[in-house]
C-alpha cells in the first residue's frame, strides 16, 4: 500500500488540507488590538462600531504580566466609558504595593476623558480595604500556608508582591475574630438542633481528640464533640502548650521590660495547656463538659468514646453536673471493630 492510498479515508475521499489558523506568535498580536472584522460580528453591531482601526485600544507595557480582577468592575467601566466610538482609547494601570490591587485608567484620546477604577471591591465603613487582599490571605490560611508562601506564589505567578507582614497580621486578626464568631454561631445552632431532635436537653455526644503531629511530642491539639442525631460539631477546644511570644521573651524573663510585656500579653497568650501532650485530650474534654450548661444549655449525659479510659475517668471525676447526674459511657463500635481486627491480624 502506497502513501497515497493510506492517506485516504474509508470512504475513498482524500481529507481536505488543514488551513493555517495561527500560532502563539500570530495570536498574541490579536490580543493587543481590535481586529477590523469586528464590525461584521454581532458584538460590533451591538456597539455600532464603524471603521475601527487596529489602534482603537492602546495599553502600556504593564499588561505583560498577570493580574487578578473583578470582571464585573472591569467590563462595566469599559462599557460605560466607551462613548467616543470612533476615536482611540488608551488603557493603562498603576500598581499599588499590595498583592493584586491595581488601579486601571481608561483615557480617551479625543475628548481627554479619564476613568479610573480598581480591580477589586473595597470593604469597610470607609471603603478603603481591598477585598482581594483579605480573600488571598484567607485562601492561603485555609490550605495551611502563611506570608512566606504568599510571597512565593506571587513570584511564581508574576503577580505584584503580597501585603506587608504588618498588614498580613492585621488581616489574620480580623479573620480570626470573624471565624470564631461564625463557628460559635454554627455550634450553637447544632446544639439547638440536637435538642430539638431528641426532645431533651440531656443529649448523647461523641468526642475525640487529635494532635498536630504523631506521638506524644505534639504541642498543639484539638478536642471536639458532635451530636449523636445530627452528626454536627457542638463544641471544640483548641489546646496548645506553646506560645511564640512567650518563647521569644523567655530570655529576658525578670527584666522590667518583660514584666510590662507580660501584663499586656496575658490576654492574648496562646498557651492553654501546661501538661504533657498525652493530657491534651483529657484536659480539653473536661473543659468542654464543664461549660456545656453555660455555653450550650445542654448536658452531655452519654459519652461515645474510644478505649481511652483516662479521658472518661477524668470527666466523671470532675462532676460537671453535680453528684446527682452521672455521665455514662458508650463504647464506639468502630473503635471496638478496629481493636478486634488488630487482634486477629496478630
Amino acid at each position: 500500500m502506497n502513501s497515497t492510498e493510506s492517506a485516504k479515508r474509508p470512504s475513498g475521499k482524500r481529507p481536505k488540507k488543514r488551513k493555517f489558523t495561527g500560532n502563539m506568535h500570530t495570536r498574541c498580536k490579536a490580543v493587543h488590538s481590535v481586529d477590523e472584522s469586528l464590525n461584521n460580528s454581532a458584538s460590533g453591531k451591538k456597539l455600532r462600531l464603524q471603521d475601527v482601526d487596529s489602534s482603537f485600544i492602546e495599553h502600556d507595557d504593564c499588561f505583560d504580566s498577570y493580574r487578578v480582577f473583578d470582571k464585573t468592575i472591569m467590563f462595566t467601566n469599559i462599557q460605560n466609558f466607551a462613548s467616543c466610538k470612533n476615536e482611540r482609547m488608551k488603557i493603562y494601570q498603576k500598581n499599588v504595593l499590595e498583592v493584586c490591587l491595581v488601579f486601571f485608567s481608561i483615557e480617551c484620546k479625543n475628548c481627554k476623558d479619564l476613568c479610573s477604577f480598581r480591580n477589586s471591591k473595597m470593604l469597610g465603613k470607609r471603603k478603603n480595604i481591598p477585598e482581594i487582599n483579605r480573600r488571598f490571605v484567607y485562601a492561603m490560611r485555609t490550605i495551611g500556608q502563611g506570608h512566606a508562601a504568599m510571597t512565593t506564589f506571587c513570584g511564581v505567578m508574576d503577580f505584584p508582591p503580597p501585603v506587608a507582614e504588618k498588614s498580613y497580621n492585621n488581616i489574620i486578626n480580623k479573620l480570626q475574630l470573624c471565624s470564631k464568631e461564625v463557628s460559635e454561631a454554627s455550634m450553637q445552632s447544632a446544639a439547638l438542633e440536637e435538642v430539638t431532635l431528641t426532645n431533651s436537653s440531656d443529649i448523647i455526644i461523641s468526642g475525640d481528640g487529635k494532635w498536630k503531629t504523631r506521638g506524644y511530642s505534639s504541642r498543639v491539639g484539638v478536642c471536639a464533640v458532635i451530636g449523636d442525631k445530627t452528626g454536627k460539631c457542638i463544641d471544640a477546644e483548641v489546646m496548645s502548650s506553646f506560645c511564640k511570644g512567650c518563647d521569644s521573651w523567655k530570655r529576658r524573663k525578670g527584666s522590667p521590660a518583660y514584666k510590662m510585656w507580660k501584663i499586656i500579653h496575658v490576654k492574648e497568650c496562646l498557651k492553654y495547656h501546661n501538661g504533657s501532650a498525652g493530657m491534651l485530650e483529657t484536659v480539653g474534654m473536661v473543659r468542654i463538659f464543664q461549660r456545656s450548661l453555660s455555653h450550650r444549655s445542654v448536658r452531655y449525659t452519654s459519652y461515645i468514646g474510644d478505649g481511652d479510659s483516662k479521658t472518661f475517668s477524668s470527666i466523671t471525676a470532675s462532676n460537671p453536673y453535680g453528684e446527682d447526674i452521672t455521665v455514662s459511657k458508650i463504647e464506639c463500635v468502630g473503635h471496638v471493630k478496629k481493636e478486634w481486627e488488630l487482634v486477629y491480624e496478630n
